[in-house]
C-alpha cells in the first residue's frame, strides 16, 4: 500500500482510477503528488489513469473548487498532460502515454 492510500483509503478505487471527490484539495493534491512520486520511481506501474474530482455538485455557492485546483496543480507540477473526457467533466484521463512522456 502506497502512502496516498494511507492517506485516503478510498481514493484509489483500482489501480487505473483516484476517487478525489471526497478529498480537500490540500489531500487531492498530496495524493495526487505522491502518485507521481511513485510513477517516476517505479513504485508504481504505470497505465492510464482516470482521476475523478466531481462536477462540483454539492459545492457552495462558490461553485466547484476541486476540479479546477487539482488540473491547476498538475500544470503547475509539471505532471502529465491532462486528457479531458468530454463526456464527463468530472473527471479526466492521465493516458500512458502522457505519464511515459513525462
Amino acid at each position: 500500500m502506497g502512502k496516498q492510500e494511507e492517506l485516503h483509503p478510498l481514493a484509489w478505487r483500482s489501480a487505473s482510477t483516484i476517487d478525489l471527490h471526497e478529498c480537500s484539495s490540500a489531500v487531492a493534491q498530496t495524493i495526487l503528488r505522491l502518485t507521481l512520486e511513485e510513477l517516476d520511481s517505479g513504485a508504481r506501474t504505470s497505465c492510464d489513469i482516470i482521476v475523478i474530482t466531481g462536477r462540483g455538485n454539492r459545492s457552495g455557492e462558490g461553485g466547484a473548487v476541486l476540479p479546477d485546483e487539482v488540473r491547476s496543480f498538475l500544470i503547475e507540477y509539471g505532471g502529465p498532460e491532462i486528457t479531458e473526457i468530454p463526456q464527463n467533466p468530472g473527471c479526466f484521463l492521465l493516458t500512458l502515454d502522457s505519464i511515459v512522456k513525462w
